[in-house]
């Protein structure tokens, strides 16, 4: 037995009215589901669904990774599209860059460059021009011709593949170079050969 605080009552604690009017408030209230009949709240119900069907929940998975998979091709394709876009000032983009990529920009010889054209660059397309020419070297002479290959990534100028250049694996982009730069047409470059400092 213990002392009520409400109205000086006392009360046994295993009292049936105490334990239903203090448990009342916690209980889980049912509810009445239009098509099965009496369902609980809450996650009761959901973890019994997912028991009940795991074929189901698999099938529904395997839908959602095939359909996610040709959803990224066609993104791929889209930001092929998005990258791949003519460069119509390449000339003047490429005077810009070969201007800061010599050592000496004055009094080039023998300049001539391609037409930009889709080219396979690794493992991607992107649009390459092909760029030969005859620059002098820090010492002022003249170091013989010699082609590089300018990359454009959304109408703009990128960067250059050079096989003079020393780097990680030099023999296949000299390879890379050699091969797209032999199939290539070659126009005059007049401007390259005016440039001055």
């Amino acid at each position: 037995m213990y002392h009520s605080r409400w109205r000086g009552q006392v009360v046994k604690s295993d009292d049936a009215a105490v334990r239903r009017r203090y448990k009342a408030r916690f209980r889980k209230r049912r509810t009445v589901h239009p098509i099965g009949g009496t369902r609980d709240y809450g996650w009761g119900q959901a973890m019994r669904w997912g028991q009940g069907r795991p074929l189901g929940i698999l099938l529904a998975a395997t839908v959602a990774l095939v359909l996610a998979g040709c959803a990224s091709g066609q993104l791929q394709e889209e930001r092929e599209a998005r990258i791949n876009v003519y460069p119509n000032n390449y000339r003047g983009e490429l005077l810009a860059a070969l201007h800061t990529y010599v050592s000496d920009p004055t009094n080039i010889r023998d300049a001539y460059v391609s037409d930009p054209a889709i080219r396979p660059i690794g493992r991607q397309n992107r649009y390459a021009a092909c760029v030969r020419f005859n620059a002098r070297n820090s010492d002022g002479r003249y170091v013989g011709s010699r082609d590089v290959l300018a990359v454009f990534l959304e109408g703009r100028f990128d960067q250059f593949v050079d096989p003079s250049v020393g780097l990680a694996n030099p023999s296949s982009q000299t390879n890379t170079v050699t091969e797209l730069c032999s199939q290539a047409e070659y126009r005059r470059f007049p401007e390259l050969e005016a440039m001055k400092r």
